[in-house]
């Protein structure tokens, strides 16, 4: 690793062959919808100096050494019923190298520019019919790879900017290339009263020797009132059915826009015994691009209050007061009919400088369909023993009952089925600070997903509407998922900007499609005597000062 100084301005980060296998383990879920989860960013390389690089949302740096594109097709082909022995299929990419230059000068000019290699991947399998192919061979699920980001940011006064933002993707091989440039802005008047904001930004994937590449865009405009009790403001977002930002973005919908107006009245001062206070009207209407097809109307009403003893609470409720039409969920392009609804939530946070400290959130949600509703509550204490230790604890339940969702594609026909969804989630954190210069950490989380169908349905093609499906049983999609992670990390700084760290990491993961309607710690039971990954390592970075060795040397 490399950081230089450039100029009180400017700094250069490289890291060549890095291993990020002390970074902290990744909350994994259960994944039931259309759309793949969004992990933070904990690789330290990525999240410092990485700001500007975020503007007009185009940069999702876990898209670098993340999974293989190709990694998922030789599971398939290795599982029961599949051709291929798997012997080795790598779920992540080497990072070879990664260079970033960063910083915002006097005039108020940010300029980043980010660009990293990782280098191609290979699964090892052989067939399980020898007679076609004997011996192992390698099948490549990620070719080498370059990755180069450029960002442009202008302060101007008022808090406006302006950011031009450009990411490119190009692969080694017969594979795409992809290109995506952006524009974020924001002006507001002399008192920043009044704004205006938004970004655009264009997709381009290249086929065919930089020709003829498929194009997609992606706007969103925006006016506010900023200040003053009240305050209001519209947005209208529109993404076109080819827009596709995700060789190095984070895009889950396509094809769709949507219109949202509020208004609100904000209390900044105190009165009574509270210190602050705010009430918010929001509106939203959504329809899909390329047929005009409604989508969604929501109206919601939201509250937050503070007490002089620093007591804060808050809730709302929401009403979809029509049917709504989810776009996404049958994965085939076809409308699934989501009937009226209803929500409420409300949550409390105690003063976080007292000994200890509590949140609650707490939500529940009612359709008009036969007993479908959901509901859920997480606790989260906050303790300070002391000035060296404290703890951070979190409960999190969630129940859906009777939710219909997306299971399998019969002969192009997408079936949905009717299914309780049991999530539990528990974290215990704490850390210990034995001095300025040393201190322990410590992460465990258990996470718990239980998924059980009753009944399936074919989804009408004009209408969105389910009609009851005779061959339901055949399907085996019901399933247990558990994931248990324990991260605890040691760290010494034992020379300025010079650090060891000892890290152990230990992971436990089961599934399976027979839930096993069992009590949550007869489960935890059952997870913990599966098998375990563990891994101990030790990292040293020794901070080499170029000038002070200069002088040695003079």
């Amino acid at each position: 690793d490399i950081k230089y100084g450039i100029n009180d301005a400017y700094t250069l980060d490289m890291t060549l062959v890095p291993d990020f296998g002390q970074v902290v383990s990744d909350d994994v879920v259960l994944n039931l919808s259309p759309f793949e989860v969004f992990f933070d960013e904990n690789r330290q390389f990525f999240t410092e100096g990485t700001e500007l690089f975020q503007k007009a949302g185009l940069f999702y740096s876990r898209r670098i050494g993340g999974t293989p594109s190709g990694y998922f097709g030789v599971q398939a082909d290795g599982g029961p019923n599949g051709k291929l022995n798997i012997i080795d299929n790598p779920n992540d990419i080497q990072l070879i190298n990664s260079t970033k230059v960063s910083g915002r000068g006097k005039n108020g000019l940010g300029i980043g520019i980010l660009n990293s290699v990782t280098n191609a991947t290979y699964a090892t399998v052989e067939n399980k019919n020898d007679s076609l192919n004997r011996g192992e061979y390698q099948i490549e699920t990620e070719p080498l790879t370059n990755y180069n980001v450029i960002a442009f940011d202008q302060i101007f006064k008022n808090n406006s900017f302006l950011s031009f933002v450009n990411t490119n993707v190009y692969r080694n091989g017969s594979a795409y290339e992809a290109n995506v440039t952006g524009t974020a802005f924001r002006f507001a008047d002399k008192t920043n009263t009044y704004s205006v904001s938004g970004n655009f930004s264009l997709s381009q994937k290249y086929y065919d020797n930089l020709v003829n590449p498929d194009l997609g865009t992606r706007y969103l405009i925006s006016f506010a009132k900023n200040s003053g009790n009240i305050q209001y403001g519209f947005t209208n977002f529109l993404i076109s059915k080819s827009y596709d930002n995700n060789d190095l973005g984070f895009e889950t919908q396509q094809d769709i826009t949507q219109n949202r107006a509020y208004v609100g009245y904000e209390r900044f001062k105190s009165f009574g015994p509270f210190l602050r206070g705010r009430v918010y009207l929001n509106s939203t209407l959504r329809h899909q691009v390329s047929t005009k097809q409604f989508a969604r109307l929501n109206f919601e009403v939201n509250y937050f209050m503070m007490t002089k003893q620093f007591f804060a609470f808050g809730g709302g409720a929401d009403v979809n007061p029509v049917t709504n039409y989810d776009l996404f969920e049958t994965r085939t392009g076809r409308l699934l009919a989501i009937p009226e609804s209803r929500g409420a939530w409300a949550w409390i946070s105690s003063d976080y400088r007292k000994t200890v400290a509590l949140d609650v959130n707490f939500y529940t949600n009612k359709w008009n369909q036969e007993g479908r509703n959901n509901y859920g509550i997480r606790i989260q204490p906050i303790i300070r023993a002391s000035d060296k230790l404290s703890f951070n604890l979190s409960t999190d339940i969630d129940k859906s009952n009777n939710y219909i969702g997306y299971v399998a594609n019969v002969n192009n026909e997408p079936i949905v089925g009717r299914r309780d969804i049991l999530d539990v989630e528990n974290i215990i954190s704490a850390s210990y600070i034995f001095n300025n210069k040393m201190g322990l950490t410590f992460r465990l989380r258990h996470y718990w997903s239980e998924a059980t169908h009753d009944r399936f349905y074919t989804v009408n093609e004009t209408d969105g509407d389910i009609t009851v499906y005779d061959d339901g049983n055949q399907l085996d999609v019901n399933s247990n998922f558990n994931f248990l992670s324990v991260d605890m990390v040691y760290s010494w700084q034992f020379a300025p900007g010079s650090f060891l760290t000892a890290n152990w990491k230990n992971n436990i993961f089961s599934f399976n499609d027979i839930p096993i309607n069992e009590t949550y710690f007869h489960n935890l039971q059952n997870t913990v005597s599966n098998d375990q990954s563990n891994l101990f390592s030790i990292k040293v970075i020794y901070f080499l000062d170029y000038l002070d060795v200069q002088k040695r040397f003079k």
